[in-house]
């Protein structure tokens, strides 16, 4: 009887040992924090293995046991392996995975991944760390070499994308939306980057044809993921233009990170023809952190502090235009001075809890900005024509612009995994609350006239004023369903959702049906298609609502119309992308069409990078356009890319077509990068871009009134970096990872590029237009240091 009792427990103990599991899973980086795809885990012989997705993602079970040996292993990096003692339930391994670089010269790279969706995913640190223009490598200079992208100019982050508004594109980082300054022209321009380059994980940009999960814009999207370290890292970059110090540190529980950037444009501002004496301070500081207190629960913060003054006290400027027949010469002396400034804080928490195959976060995040514009200034100028005097005067400029804004978020968001689909799920809550005050005018005298002539009354030449305040509820709520499937026909990627908002200031209600469709054909794995659609609205915020009203000759006031209405763009792009070999290395050539219907347009007009809207939806029109991008590394390990774009945009208002205000007919960009041949320390980067110029109007008039373009811009930026300390390649840790020298030419050719122009009103109102040129050829030295 003992016998039989005995082999019963035994039996019952080996079923009981058999059916208990672990599940082992985590995520796979390389050393920059970048998802490595194809990763093979396994567990040892019998034990089960798998591979990782496009995120670095993977998930294994396996029968309960006393020992746990994981291995990792790709092709070009070295052969990672754990050991878990006494494993139960769910285990979590993540990790990062260093180049075996005395393989990688033997390995040929044999594919480029293949894009099924609307986002194209970019390497910014590479970037950042390599290109050579003034921005600092910045994501957003990246982005403007994109098709179908325009940046405002080289010393800001805005930019254009397919005719759209600077107002018309999100960011996020971290899966938090960034605000960007309002009252910024050209000259001050944002000074730094919203996004820190060498913080980036993983960038994603669109271009149009968006998922339901993203903000309600009409232009683009760039969603940035900052990255998770695994031990103690760091980088150092100190330039003649400011410097860069990034530190991160990071276990299986808690990781941090954090980068401080400083930056002066001084030496740059220095080129133009306005001279004096130029003090503008950009300080930016970043924080990430995340706490992972079980296997279950994680909590995130994120914080940026960006801090930017401006300050001018012009002296005099002298500015030649026109041609050999016709040459002008345009020569002021100043008084007065600028202070600017514009600071902008954002906070978020996040709370997540994993359960089963289902992910909830609760997020909670601020954004504060204090704007201040002030500046008094005065000219005496003095306009010529082939030696002949064609106007002399003077000028008194006085501005005093504040903007405050609190945007205050709460976003439920969910994500369940079923089969081949994945669920997403989220409620959004927002509260902004603008505080504007607008006071500036300008006096104008001619020949010892005062303008505009009033015989009985002295009148200044433009005065406007307002004091408002504006507050506004949103609540949006997002469903949102991805399936993934191999068939017969090829790997399937289709998402589809709805995007519904509600905007409390004017009673709106919106529904916005988005809809993707990717497919990479099984009978030619080359290709990849795609498809996407919907309706996109660009909610209405501070500067939308402003209603001018004239109350005098050229004198305004400005008033809220809160029956201004979201614009409304319906879309529909279509893309191909086709993997080829040239001289042994791989190559993507791309190609997308697109349509875009706009409606309840709320026209609007740049004016030294000033956006200012006609306050009421009052026009419709339609963009349309073809992009090209060449894609490869003509160098081992080394993106580079050429865009190409054709565009047409029309708007229409009381029966009359004009183009949009950025309309760029046609847009080249080129980013390259080789090493020199007999010198594999040095690297050389070129940016070149070849644009159509903008719309232009003369001062208080709109494009409807009668329009202009500035001359095309183009500009080419070369970098060359030395690598005085190569990255390891011996398997050893070095107290200095790397270690490279660079410098950078700006604009290598010294041409004259115009941002946009002075009026000179002559008595007899006569105006004429004084091109204000963009920055000249400018050297910059750098040093970048990796710990």
């Amino acid at each position: 009887m003992l016998r039989w009792l005995s082999i019963f427990f035994l039996t019952v103990t080996a079923l009981w040992q058999a059916s208990a599991s672990v599940v082992l899973r985590g995520r796979v980086t390389d050393y920059s924090g970048e998802p490595l795809e194809g990763v093979t885990v396994s567990l040892g012989t019998g034990r089960g293995a798998t591979l990782t997705d496009a995120k670095g993602m993977y998930r294994l079970t396996t029968a309960d046991t006393d020992t746990l040996r994981a291995s990792f292993r790709l092709l070009g990096y070295r052969e990672e392996r754990r050991t878990l003692l006494h494993p139960q339930g769910e285990m979590v391994i993540s990790l990062r995975m260093r180049p075996d670089e005395r393989e990688l010269e033997e390995v040929t790279v044999t594919d480029i991944r293949k894009r099924t969706d609307a986002m194209e995913r970019l390497d910014a640190r590479e970037y950042g760390r390599r290109a050579g223009d003034p921005t600092g490598g910045s994501v957003e200079a990246m982005v403007a070499t994109l098709p179908g992208v325009a940046g405002a100019g080289e010393l800001s982050g805005r930019y254009s994308v397919r005719g759209g508004s600077y107002d018309e594109n999100t960011v996020y980082v971290n899966g938090v939306e960034i605000y960007r300054p309002m009252l910024v022209a050209s000259q001050q321009a944002e000074g730094l980057s919203v996004v820190n380059p060498e913080m980036t994980a993983s960038v994603g940009f669109s271009s149009g044809g968006f998922a339901a999960r993203y903000a309600d814009r009409m232009s683009s999207v760039l969603d940035v993921a900052y990255r998770r370290p695994q031990a103690f890292e760091g980088s150092a970059t100190v330039s003649m233009m400011g410097g860069a110090l990034t530190l991160g540190q990071g276990s299986e529980r808690f990781a941090q990170l954090h980068g401080v950037r400083y930056k002066r444009n001084t030496s740059v501002l220095s080129t133009s023809d306005t001279k004096g004496e130029y003090d503008p301070d950009f300080f930016d500081w970043q924080s990430c952190l995340s706490w992972s207190p079980s296997r279950r629960w994680r909590v995130e913060a994120f914080f940026d502090a960006n801090l930017n003054t401006y300050r001018f006290a012009p002296a005099d400027r002298n500015t030649s235009f026109g041609t050999l027949d016709d040459a002008h010469r345009f020569k002021v002396y100043f008084d007065g001075c600028e202070h600017d400034r514009f600071n902008a804080f954002t906070g978020a928490a996040t709370v997540g809890y994993t359960t089963g195959n289902t992910d909830l976060s609760l997020q909670l995040s601020g954004f504060r900005t204090d704007e201040l514009v002030a500046y008094d200034i005065s000219g005496e100028y003095w306009l010529d024509q082939a030696g002949s005097e064609l106007g002399a005067g003077r000028y008194a400029e006085h501005q005093r612009n504040r903007l405050k804004a609190t945007v205050l978020s709460a976003l439920f968001q969910g994500t369940t995994r079923l089969s081949s689909h994945r669920l997403l799920y989220s409620l959004g809550v927002k509260r902004e609350h603008t505080e504007g005050r607008v006071s500036q005018w300008e006096r104008r005298d001619s020949a010892g006239y005062s303008l505009p002539l009033a015989p009985d009354a002295l009148r200044v030449y433009f005065a406007l004023r307002g004091n408002h305040d504006v507050s506004a509820s949103l609540v949006s709520a997002v469903v949102q369903d991805t399936w993934q499937r191999q068939t017969s026909a090829g790997f399937w990627n289709v998402t589809g959702g709805i995007r519904a908002t509600h905007r409390s200031s004017s009673g709106e209600f919106l529904v916005s049906p988005r809809l993707e469709a990717g497919l990479v054909p099984a009978g030619a794995p080359q290709w990849a298609f795609r498809l996407a659609g919907g309706v996109y609205y660009q909610l209405p915020f501070y500067r939308e609502m402003l209603l001018r009203r004239e109350i005098s000759p050229g004198e305004y006031v400005t008033e809220v119309n809160g029956d201004v209405r979201s614009q409304r763009s319906l879309q529909i792009v279509g893309g191909a992308d086709f993997n080829f070999r040239a001289f042994d290395r791989p190559f993507k050539f791309s190609a997308e069409a697109y349509y875009k219907a706009l409606s309840k347009i709320n026209p609007y007009e740049v004016e030294n990078l000033t956006v200012t809207y006609l306050g009421r939806n009052a026009a419709s029109g339609h963009v349309a356009g073809l992009d090209f991008k060449l894609f490869g590394q003509f160098v081992a390990g080394s993106d580079s890319w050429i865009s190409f774009g054709i565009m047409n945009t029309r708007e229409t208002l009381d029966g009359k077509s004009v183009p949009r205000p950025n309309d760029r007919r046609y847009n080249l960009s080129v980013y390259f990068t080789d090493f020199v041949p007999g010198v594999p320390r040095l690297k050389v980067s070129l940016r070149g871009v070849l644009m159509d110029g903008l719309i232009t109007t003369a001062p208080g008039r709109t494009r409807y009134d009668g329009y202009f373009r500035t001359p095309p811009y183009k500009r080419v930026d070369l970098g060359l970096a030395y690598g005085i300390i190569m990255s390891e390649t011996d398997g050893r840790r070095r107290a200095v990872r790397s270690l490279w020298a660079g410098i950078d030419l700006f604009n290598l050719f010294d041409i004259t590029n115009v941002s946009n122009y002075y009026w000179v009103t002559d008595v007899n109102s006569i105006s004429y237009a004084v091109p204000n040129y963009m920055t000249r050829r400018q050297i910059n030295l750098r040093l970048t240091l990796d710990f």
